[in-house]
């Protein structure tokens, strides 16, 4: 039995104490081990890689890049580190390695080929360990945080769809030496958490990017993330805001055109406003040569908006043309109240003289006789004497003044009824222009309160279609 027992300890070293059997096996095993040779010699080694993604924490437009924090895992055999199985105590699947232990193994020379800064994380410890099965498979996984390039294109932003890659490359084996492989069905994964303020993650595709350079074809592994933009904060921030300033700038086809500062006050904050909220959406983006789906948007908003401050210009103008056109040719207003006054005093005076005449028509004078004081006719004198026919014998001596050529009026008496006749006849043509011209100013006001929200509208159906429905 005693020899039974000795015999166990022989064989079983690990039956002391855990640590001291993995470094019993570790130093067999790294004895004629050489760091500098592949695991299969002339052979390549297949290194199986996989990505375990923690949090996307930045995504920058401006410096068109990504900060990812992920679990790199690799997997290769090394024929060289294989072990008994019986020789680790309660029969364990793996050995895991002392820390810093793969400064002394062969490890993938794997980095990230679109890498802009990368770090290792070291609290409290470092955060990578390395495992040893019994047939000679390796586990190495560590944790790693990358800032990685990616190349946007911001035509469709905010509704853009970013594919950001991550390519793991070999460094300095080609493929004669290793070869890269994606872990099965643990290949590219994430945990259940990940959320990111502006995106979600909608897939991660996985291809091959081995590239040829002048010393040969280096292996190359690339992920795709599939990021869609979340238009939420756009809706809120952008698109709303604009629609209403858009809007407000259609109240002004309410407001009399007569309003002048109204009007011209709207319009002008408006624009204001739409100018101040356009500068202010592409600070964030860097100044890329094409046009993207926010400066369309905003040019258009922008469009409307000044087209309605223009309107009013050509309301204002239509209601004032007309009127400026007809005045008469005196001294602006002034003449025009003074010839309606003359106008009125002379036709008070020929009503005047029109009842004279019918006055004097109820006298019968069948003859006018002018005589001397003798009795002889004198034609010519300056007073006469009327004696009626009728042999009444009672002379009535009335003094008139006989105005001669009656019928023939002077020329300027002739001529004060047709210059009222004119000036009525202008006024007219003044009312009616300016009847004209009102209503001409209504009437493109009212056109544009139908005709500017339906542009809008079938601007903003074809904006929607291109950038959110066709791909």
């Amino acid at each position: 039995m005693l020899f039974l027992y000795l015999k166990r300890i022989i064989v079983h070293p690990c039956l002391f104490g855990d640590s001291k059997c993995r470094k019993n096996i570790i130093d067999r095993l790294l004895q004629n081990y050489t760091r500098q040779n592949s695991p299969h010699g002339d052979k390549p080694t297949t290194v199986h890689l996989g990505i375990y993604i923690n949090s996307f924490y930045s995504i920058s437009e401006q410096t068109m890049d990504y900060s990812v924090n992920i679990y790199l895992r690799q997997q290769w055999y090394d024929p060289r580190l294989r072990f008994n199985k019986s020789e680790v105590s309660d029969n364990k699947d793996c050995v895991k390695l002392e820390d810093k232990i793969w400064e002394k193994l062969w490890v993938p020379d794997v980095f990230f080929r679109n890498e802009k800064k990368a770090d290792f994380h070291h609290v409290t410890i470092p955060n990578r360990f390395i495992n040893l099965y019994p047939d000679g498979k390796l586990w190495y996984v560590m944790k790693i945080s990358a800032t990685l390039s990616c190349m946007m294109q911001l035509q469709k932003y905010p509704l853009d769809t970013q594919i950001c890659p991550m390519m793991l490359e070999s460094f300095g084996h080609t493929m004669q030496t290793v070869i890269f492989k994606w872990l099965v069905n643990k290949s590219v994964e994430s945990t259940d958490e990940l959320s990111m303020p502006q995106f979600m993650l909608k897939g991660y595709p996985t291809k091959d990017c081995s590239k040829n350079y002048t010393t040969g074809s280096y292996p190359c592994l690339q992920v795709d993330f599939i990021l869609q933009r979340d238009i939420g904060y756009f809706i809120i921030q952008v698109y709303i805001p604009t629609i209403l300033q858009v809007i407000l700038s259609w109240v002004a086809f309410w407001i009399n055109a007569e309003a002048i500062p109204a009007r011209v006050s709207l319009g002008l904050l408006t624009v204001l406003t739409m100018t101040t909220q356009s500068s202010g959406a592409g600070q964030s983006l860097p100044r890329v040569s094409y046009i993207k789906a926010i400066d369309v948007w905003m040019s258009v908003c922008l469009i409307f908006v000044f087209a309605s401050l223009l309107e009013f210009a050509v309301v204002n103008v239509y209601s004032r043309k007309d009127t400026n056109s007809v005045k008469p040719a005196g001294n602006g207003d002034a003449g025009a109240a003074e010839a309606a006054e003359n106008f009125g005093v002379r036709s008070s005076l020929r009503l005047h003289d029109q009842e004279q005449q019918q006055q004097q028509q109820q006298y019968q004078i069948p003859k006018i006789l002018p005589v001397n004081s003798g009795g002889a006719q004198t034609p010519g004198s300056g007073r006469n004497r009327i004696f009626y026919s009728d042999g009444a014998g009672a002379a009535a001596e009335s003094t008139m003044l006989l105005l001669s050529n009656e019928k023939s009026p002077p020329p300027k008496q002739q001529q004060q009824p047709e210059s009222a006749g004119q000036q009525s006849s202008n006024s007219a043509k003044l009312t009616s222009a300016q009847i004209m011209s009102t209503n001409t100013a209504r009437k493109i006001d009212k056109i544009s309160r139908r005709l500017f929200p339906l542009m809008f509208l079938i601007f903003n159906v074809i904006y929607w279609v291109m950038y959110v429905v066709v791909k």
